[in-house]
Order: C-alpha cells, then structure tokens, then sequence
C-alpha cells in the first residue's frame, strides 16, 4: 500500500479510472463538433445505443486476478468517425451508464461499480477517438488505392481494440493481477483476428450507412450482427453443456481409483449390439490374499497395489477389449476378437506378468517392494442378450473361485461355446 492510499484512502486503480473518465471528458468536450444535422446524430446516437444495450446480454466474461473482464461487441468507432469525439463520448456515456444501471436494477453479481463504469467511458472514448484522428490524417493516403478505405477501417479497428487492452493491462498492474512480462503478452495477443476482421468490416459499413443515412440498410446490419452472434452463444453454450454433460456422464461411469470403468458402466455395455456379433471371453479376477496387504501395511498401500493390477491388465488389452472394475480388488475383462484359445492364451499371460511384477510403495519412511498374484476365471461363448451375459460374468465368477480354492495363482476356464 502506497503513503496516499494510508492518507486518503484512495487505490491507484480507483484515481487511474478516474483519470481516464476526465480526460476522456476533457478531449471530447474541448474538440472541434463535427457538422451534423441534430435529428441525424441524435436518431443515429438512439440506433446505436438501442442496439448496444441489446449487444450486452452476448458479452462474455473472463476472470483475471481480482478483475471481472468483460469481451463484447464493439461499434464506437463508426460512430466516432460519424460523430467525432463529442459524439463518441456521449454515446459512451449514455451506454455505460445505461448498462450500471440495468445490472443494479437485476442485482446481478457481476454489476459494474460507478468507478467501473468510469473506466469503461473513458478508455472506450480515448481508443476510438485515436482512432478518429488516425482516420482522418490517414485516409487521403488510402484513397488511391482499391479498397483503401476498409483497409484503413480494419487497421484502425485492431489499433482501437489494442489502446483498449493496454489501458486494461495498466489496470490489471494496479490491481496485481498481472505482474510479468509474459504474462503481460499472453493477455495482449489473445486477440482473434477474425473477430478483429468481422468488427472491422461491420464498423466500416456502419460509418457508410451513417454518414449516406441509409437506415433501414443499418438497422438491417445490427440485426445480422445480433443474430449471427446469437447463433454463435447458443452453439457454444450447448457445446458448453453437451461436453458438461459429457464429463459427468464420464464420472458416473469411471472408478475414481484405478481410471477403469465400473460396474455401471458394465451393465451399460452389456446392452450394446456390437456385443453380439461374435463369441468373446468374460474373465474374472482378483488379487489373492488382498486382505494381508492391507493388514500388513495399511489401506494406501493397498490402493497402490490395485492401481498397479489395474495397469497391468489394462496393458494387455487391444482397442475392442474392456476393463471394468467390479469390486474393491476384483475385475473383470471382455474380451473380443480371439477365438478360445486365443483369450485362454491371454489370460495366462496376464497371471505371469502379475507374479512376475511387484509394486514399490512407501510405508513407514522406507521403500517396499511388494509382490502378489492374481486368480482368473475364464468363461467363453456368444452371448445373444443382456440375460446371457450377465450368466457369464455369473460362470466367470464361479470359475474364479475354483481358481482360488485349488491353490490361487491360476486360470480356470472353460469354452462354452
């Protein structure tokens, strides 16, 4: 904290919105007035404001440090180039102002504070208004050439939008939200340039409109620019909420421990089609005499044992098998695209590479290398339905128990097909 924040009591971010608002003020009210008819400006000042205000709801919000950031649509600069600055910083004012005042009445929790709002009118108004005295000492060079004018306006508009988000950046220091350099550049280059073309092309034709007072040509624009903005909200908020949907759904159906499915999401593909076209191998297993690890070490050791049971039988299987843990150390594996021996095979081969593997965990300050087995119950044949295959999870088990009571460390299986 600064001496003149102990004295008056005043942030720096407060006194340099604040300062932004009266200078902003003081350039706009002391510039040459451009010419226009009152009912011009004022009808153009109420389309652009009318508009805006219908903007508000597609802005998005972006958290940085202790700053709400508010990414909108922007069209202050055709209207400064319409209007000057007088007009630009009337608009803004009216807008702004408009906008503080609606978020109170809906006590939203994102509502602007008045210091807020003095930020917005007074680093909008100095943006667009150096972009109208660029335009102006610029545009006898662009003339010659074709399309030198939109060229110009698109030039002028990145420049507008970037003065914009240095004076945020200024901001984001005060407030420490932002402290490095690189920091610093990541915030100002995430800028999209087709978003920098569209608003470029929309305030160029905006001017256009304004200043031949085409206004039913201007209103028809706002209108496209609403609607294709509306279109791209919805289509990224049902994104938004399918991919929502999507990790929940991924949650339900994941076991938090090893990462395997669980037994809900066995039940789930036990009802799907592709299950059906060829005999596959349901195989049971767990790890043997689990209840000594635990009780020789304790139960985080323990989980580490299953995670590595996990991982290994994962390793094992090709992209059409399935993991499924359907207890605290037992699984179970479809397995799919081999005939009999082939899984029989397989399984085997997982019973070796669990007895020949340990797990290193830690217990007690030391390094533990613990070793264990596996029992497996083999059960092969084409399943027609839900019913059928649940029977063989069933025969599955029964075999994985034989497994257990003729010595542990085996693989018992049978082809029932």
């Amino acid at each position: 904290m600064t001496v003149k924040e102990k004295r008056w009591g005043v942030k720096p971010n407060a006194i340099f919105n604040l300062s932004l608002f009266l200078a902003a003020a003081a350039l706009s009210l002391t510039a040459e007035k451009v010419e226009i008819e009152a009912q011009h400006f004022y009808f153009g000042l109420f389309l652009f404001w009318l508009f805006s205000i219908l903007y508000n709801h597609l802005q998005t919000w972006t958290k940085t440090g202790k700053l709400n950031i508010e990414y909108g649509i922007s069209y202050g600069l055709a209207f400064v180039l319409f209007a000057g600055p007088y007009g630009v910083f009337l608009y803004q004012v009216v807008y702004r102002t408009s906008v503080y005042l609606l978020r109170k009445i809906k006590n939203e929790k994102r509502s602007d504070s008045v210091i807020d709002t003095l930020y917005n009118i007074g680093a909008f108004t100095l943006s667009n208004v150096a972009g109208y005295y660029l335009f102006y000492a610029f545009i006898p060079y662009f003339t010659p050439f074709p399309f030198g004018f939109w060229l110009l306006i698109l030039l002028l508009n990145g420049i507008t939008m970037y003065i914009s988000d240095l004076t945020l950046l200024i901001l984001l220091y005060l407030e420490k939200s932002i402290q490095t350099r690189q920091a610093a550049w990541a915030f100002l280059k995430d800028r999209s340039i087709l978003d920098l073309w569209k608003t470029g092309f929309t305030n160029a034709l905006l001017f256009v409109f304004l200043i031949e007072g085409r206004w039913e040509s201007l209103i028809a624009l706002f209108m496209l620019n609403y609607i294709v903005s509306r279109s791209f909200v919805l289509k990224s908020q049902n994104m938004q909420d399918k991919l929502e949907r999507n990790q929940f759904e991924e949650m339900a159906y994941t076991d938090f421990l090893t990462g395997a499915r669980n037994r809900a999401f066995m039940d789930k593909q036990m009802g799907q089609p592709k299950l059906y076209d060829a005999p596959f191998g349901v195989v049971v297993c767990d790890i043997d005499q689990f209840k000594k690890v635990n009780d020789t070490f304790n139960h985080a050791v323990g989980d580490t044992v299953i995670i590595h049971f996990a991982k290994l039988l994962q390793n094992h299987l090709e992209k059409d098998d399935c993991l499924f843990r359907t207890g605290g150390e037992e699984f179970t594996l479809f397995i799919r695209n081999r005939n009999y021996d082939g899984v029989k095979e397989l399984v085997e081969s997982l019973r070796l590479d669990v007895e020949r593997s340990f797990v290193e965990a830690e217990f007690k300050g030391e390094l533990q290398h613990i070793s264990y087995t596996a029992s497996f119950g083999l059960f092969y044949k084409r399943f027609t339905d839900h019913t059928s295959i649940e029977k063989g999870h069933t025969y599955a088990d029964d075999l994985l128990f034989d497994s257990k009571r003729t010595g542990r460390n085996r693989v018992t299986a049978e082809d029932g097909s």
